[in-house]
């Protein structure tokens, strides 16, 4: 199993607030974020996998 992130993009004002695209086996799978306040990486799934 292949997993990335790309299309990251993060926030000038903090180092730990980012947000991304994850693909699972070279197919887009959901969508990562985390806003940098100390709470865990949240995650949405397209359902396709």
């Amino acid at each position: 199993m292949n997993i990335e992130l790309k299309n990251i993009n993060h926030s000038p004002k903090t180092v730990e607030a980012f947000i991304a695209h994850l693909y699972i086996n070279g197919e887009k799978a959901g969508l990562v974020w985390n806003r940098g306040r100390g709470l865990p990486t949240a995650y949405h799934h397209l359902g396709k996998l």
